[in-house]
Order: C-alpha cells, then sequence, then structure tokens
C-alpha cells in the first residue's frame, strides 16, 4: 500500500476485528490505538509495557464524554488495558496494547472531523521542529526498507533492554 502523505492514517493491529467497535467511536479508538503504538515506539515505557497518555493528549482528539466508551471496547475484546495508576502532578495512567494485536497496519482515516483535528496537532508539531529536523525528514522519506529481511533479522535479535516484557521485544517479528 502507498501511503499519501495529505492523509491520515492510524496505525492498528492486524487482528482488530473492527466490527468490535460502534461506528461512532472507530477512528477516536483507531487514534488511542496508533497514539499507544507511536509512543511506545519512541519514549520509554514502564517495566511492564505500560505508557503513560496525558489526559490532555486524549482530549486533543477524543471527545471527553466518549472517552469511557472508546476504552470500555478496546478493553471488552482485550485489545488494550490500563495499568489503573495515576497520580495527579506525577503519574498518568499507563495503556498498552495486549500481545495478540501488537502488529499492526495503517488505515486511513475517512472520518473528516478527526482527520482534521490530527492534521492540526501534526502542523502545531513541526512549527517546533529546527532546520536539522526538516532536513533529516526529507532525508528519511528517500530511505527503502526490505522489510522481510528486516524481520528476519530482528527475529534473531536478542532483547537488549531486560526490563522490557518479552512480548514487547518481539513486536515487529510476527508474521502477517
Amino acid at each position: 500500500m502507498s501511503l499519501n502523505r495529505y492523509s491520515v492514517y492510524f496505525y492498528v493491529p492486524n487482528r482488530l476485528d473492527p466490527a468490535w467497535l460502534p461506528s461512532d467511536i472507530r477512528f477516536e479508538a483507531y487514534y488511542l490505538l496508533d497514539l499507544i503504538h507511536k509512543k511506545w515506539l519512541r519514549w520509554p515505557c514502564d517495566r511492564n509495557g505500560f505508557i503513560p497518555l496525558k489526559q490532555s493528549y486524549l482530549r486533543r482528539v477524543i471527545p471527553w464524554r466518549l472517552w469511557p466508551d472508546v476504552l470500555k471496547s478496546l478493553e471488552r475484546h482485550a485489545v488494550v488495558e490500563c495499568d489503573g495508576v495515576a497520580r495527579k502532578g506525577e503519574k498518568s495512567f499507563g495503556y498498552r496494547v495486549r500481545p495478540p494485536f501488537q502488529s499492526s497496519r495503517p488505515v486511513e482515516c475517512t472520518d473528516a472531523r478527526i482527520a482534521r483535528k490530527v492534521r492540526r496537532l501534526r502542523k502545531a508539531a513541526d512549527t517546533r521542529l529546527l532546520p536539522v529536523h526538516r532536513f533529516l525528514g526529507r532525508g528519511l522519506q528517500r530511505v527503502r526498507f526490505d522489510v522481510q529481511r528486516a524481520l528476519e533479522i530482528v527475529g534473531t535479535m536478542e532483547r537488549a533492554n531486560h526490563h522490557l516484557p518479552f512480548y514487547y521485544g518481539a513486536h515487529f517479528c510476527e508474521k502477517h
């Protein structure tokens, strides 16, 4: 699949059945899954694999009145779990995608309202980039990966970060 750079895509689990999510909250749930996925790739998680997400991040796209339904729908099918621990000013609730659902694929967001919110957030993030970041980003767009070979190599690697659960180390190794 060729990704259009002007469209909004969310990374959602390969094994997620869209019918599990009510249509009126589907793309909000996809946003949550995408946020967990991207934060897991870029930022440290705790030793149990939970990614802390500030409520203010979530509210940027997910209306607060829909939040309980989004989370319950994903928890009901054991796609996402919450650590249930938050301390005001210290720690946000942590979320993780459960092991059978960690392999993901891009899905285009067809909800115009949500796509507009996400584009606005991404544009605001881009304004904070320095020229060197833009230069590196353009170079990265030219990189081509042999995904099959990369999966073979990653499958033979040992975990360097031993505080993470094993299934997070195998995130990219699952065959599609």
